[in-house]
């Protein structure tokens, strides 16, 4: 499934821009 392998990386992404704020 690389829908749910794109979700992943989307949600890492989001997890460092809430860390760096």
């Amino acid at each position: 499934m690389a829908q749910s392998r794109a979700n992943v990386r989307l949600l890492s992404y989001f997890a460092l821009n809430v860390q760096l704020l």
